[in-house]
């Protein structure tokens, strides 16, 4: 089990990326960049250490290992990457978010309700996410600057609510359907000297261990394909280069549903939410005890922030009363849909969200 060392993982990362534009930060950081005239930043969802020490075909000498944020999960890592700032900070904490000004438990990622489809975006009327979360990204303090930057992301994801609000103030938003025409898109930004900066959201390596785990040849096969082809458009001339990831994977052994624990939720004020491996609970008593049959280690509000980061007053609201961190290897579910007979249909090889060392750790690579 890892505590997060926010002066090297995300946060520090943003903020080391503010201060190479000299742009002021208050922010400790332990993250040292070349300087050259201008910079890119690849993010490649979850290419944990695990993953990256087992590739045959690529290494970078300078590469280090660092732990992400926790909870060690993509909506809270890219936040944290593109604001600057600790989870407890910036408030999303997991997959599954309680916002009390939409009065609900909902997914940022999807800017929709827990319950519902991913694509089903049943918030759009409600307003815009950075609405609910008020927070500066990094782009919006370049574009204060004049600096030009560019976010290459997925298509599926390039006009989405979370990347309207992680992104507000990039100069351009350019997506791609395949990794071939991402790191086309890639090398072409890194030649255009109009951009300032460059950011690159690679989602595929995430994928895959969802379906195969981190070990499987298919998993390592992609991660080199794609660090080769990073590694290949960057380096020299004008342009330093941060490689980095949001968190690691770790196997499963089972998917506990804790929807059938009525016990559970009698003590609950809302149902659990937040991620597979860093369940989130607003609670009517102590849970401590009664989690420890789940063989969870229990945070409360106060050790909280030795792991999320100091908690901003302004969002203290939203902030659960519990976090259980699975100290095994099972992962955790809760079906919000009402027909309790409907089979869980997500049951992935592998998952993040908690303080195992394979989900904590990642790789830090700057060229």
């Amino acid at each position: 089990m890892e505590k997060p060392d926010y002066s090297r993982n995300a946060p520090a990362i943003a903020n080391a990326v503010l201060d190479y534009f000299d742009i002021k930060t208050d922010y400790e950081f332990d993250v040292s960049i070349k300087q050259r005239d201008r910079l890119s930043l690849v993010l490649i969802d979850g290419l944990g250490w695990n993953v990256y020490s087992n590739l045959d075909g690529y290494r970078i000498s300078k590469a280090t290992k660092v732990n992400t944020v926790f909870p060690s999960t993509t909506a809270t890592a890219l936040t944290s990457l593109t604001t600057g700032m600790e989870p407890g900070n910036h408030g999303v904490i997991g997959y599954r978010a309680f916002v009390k000004r939409a009065g609900a438990i909902i997914k940022p990622l999807e800017y929709t309700y827990a319950s519902a489809l991913h694509t089903s975006n049943l918030l759009y009327k409600m307003g815009e996410l950075k609405q609910m979360f008020r927070v500066k990204t990094i782009f919006d303090r370049m574009s204060a600057r004049k600096l030009r930057s560019i976010v290459i992301n997925p298509v599926y994801t390039k006009d989405s609510a979370f990347s309207s609000f992680i992104f507000s103030g990039a100069t351009e938003i350019a997506g791609y359907e395949e990794i071939w025409d991402g790191l086309k898109l890639y090398r072409d930004a890194m030649k255009d000297k109009k951009f300032d900066f460059v950011y690159f959201y690679v989602p595929y390596i995430d994928t895959l261990e969802h379906i195969y785990g981190p070990e499987h040849g298919v998993v390592l096969d992609a991660a080199e394909y794609i660090l080769n082809g990073v590694t290949e458009a960057t380096g020299g001339g004008d342009i330093s280069t941060i490689i980095t990831a949001d968190h690691g994977h770790k196997m499963l052994s089972d998917i506990v549903d804790l929807s059938t624990d009525i016990e559970l939720l009698k003590r609950l004020e809302l149902p659990p939410y937040g991620d597979s491996r860093s369940l989130l609970f607003r609670a009517r008593q102590d849970i401590s005890r009664y989690l420890e049959r789940y063989n969870m280690k229990t945070l409360n509000q106060t050790n909280m922030e030795e792991y999320i980061g100091k908690i901003n007053p302004k969002i203290k609201d939203i902030m659960p009363d519990y976090i259980g961190v699975p100290m095994d290897d099972k992962g955790y579910t809760f079906r919000y849909k009402l027909d309790i007979r409907e089979k869980i249909s997500e049951e992935p090889s592998s998952n993040h969200g908690g303080l195992s060392s394979d989900e904590m750790q990642i790789p830090l690579m700057v060229i």
